[in-house]
């Protein structure tokens, strides 16, 4: 492949460029805790954040996910704003890298689990900067006010901007960092992240090549009486009920006696 290179090279040849490889120190994990609470005070057990990233290979321009998402974005514009998405091909070099320690979930009991996620681009070219990340998103829940929805919706990740599909907390070194965190008993995220052009000026999104990343929450209703054992609780109280009374009655009895109508001493 060198070879072949150096000589497009040297014959000024137009080569495409390659796409980004994606090395990911691990794809995926678990945590758990015993114990969790849903936004509702509902109380649950066995509660795990699961996380994965799909390092197989990167995302390209004509990804039908993102373009949903982009899709949900643009047609809730007013007509005169609509923007309009295209397929800008590769990047012009670099690689992705997820670091283990940049994949971190967290699962807590009233806190609901998250997910800190970081992409390195290695990219040294001098247009660097003119790329930006967009990610669209597929998660059934949102932030603000803290709410699970009934399904899970595609949206795009600019912290509801009308003006721009960009995310919103671009880096110096372009590289992407998000920290979204979700509730018990089932938040899920899915993300479509890519390094892309945005010109407002035209409304148009150009993207590039990106990443999948995601993670999931899951968690059991907490051990509740069975129906037969609510029977079973019952008919107890009921017994005791019961018992209670004879109780009262014996007592009672025996204080209705010839001893009870003698008249007190002094």
């Amino acid at each position: 492949m060198r070879a072949v290179l150096a000589i497009a090279l040297a014959l000024n040849i137009a080569v495409p460029a390659a796409a980004v490889t994606i090395m990911a120190e691990q794809t995926e994990g678990m945590i758990s805790v015993k114990k969790c609470a849903g936004l509702d005070g509902a109380k649950f057990k066995d509660c795990t954040t699961t996380k994965r990233v799909d390092a197989k290979t990167s995302l390209d321009g004509k990804n039908a996910d993102f373009a949903k998402a982009f899709a949900a974005w643009n047609d809730a514009l007013p007509m005169d704003s609509k923007w309009t998405l295209s397929d800008g091909g590769a990047l012009p070099g670099g690689d992705f890298t997820v670091l283990k320690n940049n994949f971190r979930i967290f699962a807590g009991g009233k806190l609901g689990g998250y997910l800190a996620f970081q992409v390195d681009w290695s990219y040294k070219g001098n247009d660097k900067r003119d790329f930006v990340w967009t990610s669209g998103l597929y998660d059934n829940y949102v932030v603000k006010p803290p709410k699970l929805l009934e399904q899970a919706v595609y949206e795009i990740d600019n912290r509801g901007s009308k003006t721009s599909p960009a995310y919103p907390f671009q880096k110096e070194d372009r590289y992407f960092f998000d920290k979204p965190n979700g509730y018990w008993p089932n938040a899920s995220f899915d993300a479509w992240t890519f390094l892309s052009k945005v010109d407002t000026a035209k409304r148009s999104l150009t993207v590039y090549e990106g990443i999948n990343w995601g993670f999931s929450l899951n968690a059991t209703p907490a051990d509740v009486p069975e129906p037969a054992t609510w029977l079973t609780l019952i008919a107890g109280f009921g017994l005791t009920g019961s018992l209670a009374r004879r109780q009262r009655a014996r007592a009672a009895a025996r204080g209705r006696g010839p001893a009870s109508r003698a008249a007190p001493r002094c």
